[in-house]
């Protein structure tokens, strides 16, 4: 886990949805090493499509577990 230096809002309404359901959220790391990296609605914005898999198989891990719990 890699903690974040700035404090982010990209959660605060994924609160509201664990009022109603149990759930998690995580956040998918999707910057470029050694390169400026610009904040997501900037128009200079570039992902590491790379990541894509790490999350693909992040989210298929968690249903595979969840459902092992059936």
């Amino acid at each position: 886990m890699i903690s974040i230096p700035e404090p982010s809002l990209g959660a605060e309404d994924f609160a509201v949805y664990l009022e109603h359901a149990p759930g998690a959220m995580f956040r998918l790391g999707i910057g470029k090493e050694g390169q400026h990296n610009y904040p997501l609605h900037h128009p200079r914005f570039v992902l590491d499509e790379s990541a894509i898999f790490t999350g693909v198989v992040m989210m298929a891990y968690a249903a595979y577990q969840y459902l092992e719990q059936l």
